[in-house]
């Protein structure tokens, strides 16, 4: 019983000696994607961009945004949409694809979370890196309504080399994609 007691005690003290895994901010994400029942887009349904990628810097310290990486975007999203069967046009069509990329949590990221009615929760914060949300879309133009929309937070890296970001980028793209296929 002696023994069994000092197992114990030591146990414990072992316990309370050990520090807590630290998480990589970096690896950090979460994701929320929405759409209806009967996904009318199909593999024949032409779509077309909405707009450009909107790209919105909100961490209230005066960056400016890389005009390069939303155009860089707007070709990746599509290029991966085109690989899992979506058909792209240049012409306007009903069904067109939205993107936004957020840098930060202020007042205008908030907004356009709520327009988009997704609102990924990443929890936690770190000083070293603010948050950044990729806001994927494809809307029927006839209705203003969604008919698949998807989010993804993590945690960004806006010092990082030209080439981090697009690879973080491109993973980001594919993981809010991975869920969404053509309606048959």
């Amino acid at each position: 019983m002696r023994i069994m007691a000092t197992v114990l005690v030591c146990l414990s003290l072992a316990a309370c000696v050990s520090s807590p895994t630290q998480r990589d901010p970096l690896k950090q994400k979460v994701s929320v994607s929405v759409s209806g029942p009967n996904m009318p887009v199909t593999r024949n349904t032409p779509l077309s961009w909405y707009s450009d990628v909107i790209s919105i810097n909100d961490t209230g310290n005066n960056q400016t945004s890389d005009k390069a990486m939303p155009s860089w975007a707007k070709g990746e999203i599509q290029q991966q949409m085109e690989a899992r069967g979506f058909l792209f046009t240049d012409d306007a069509t009903r069904y067109q694809v939205v993107s936004v990329l957020l840098l930060g949590e202020g007042e205008v990221s908030q907004s356009t979370q709520a327009m988009f009615r997704l609102f990924p929760s990443l929890q936690g914060t770190s000083k070293d890196y603010p948050k950044g949300t990729l806001l994927l879309g494809i809307l029927d133009s006839n209705t203003s309504k969604g008919v698949w929309r998807s989010a993804l937070q993590t945690f960004a890296t806006p010092e990082a080399s030209e080439q981090e970001r697009r690879e973080r980028l491109t993973a980001a793209i594919a993981d809010t994609l991975k869920d969404l296929q053509p309606g048959r």
